[in-house]
């Protein structure tokens, strides 16, 4: 591989951290796979825990529709009699 066609590869390889670094990507399974071989500080489940927490606090602090309802959960009792 020439120094050209390597620089362009490195490019296009950091490119998913760079967009995971500045907000605009999740992180992915393969990135968390990535990330815990390269720093060994968080497993692989952490850090995916980790992006699901987050994920789940933007979906909170979003306001939900004003023409949602509550809905209560069923339970298996109640589901089984419909």
């Amino acid at each position: 591989m020439d120094v050209a066609a390597n620089a362009s590869h490195r490019r296009a390889q950091s490119r998913p951290l760079s967009n995971l670094l500045n907000g605009n990507a999740a992180l992915s399974a393969d990135m968390a796979a990535r990330l815990e071989k390269a720093f060994k500080k968080f497993t692989r489940k952490e850090l995916l825990d980790m992006q699901a927490e987050y994920d789940a606090a933007q979906a909170k602090q979003k306001d939900a529709p004003a023409n949602a309802t509550a809905c209560a959960a069923v339970s298996d009792d109640q589901s089984q009699q419909h």
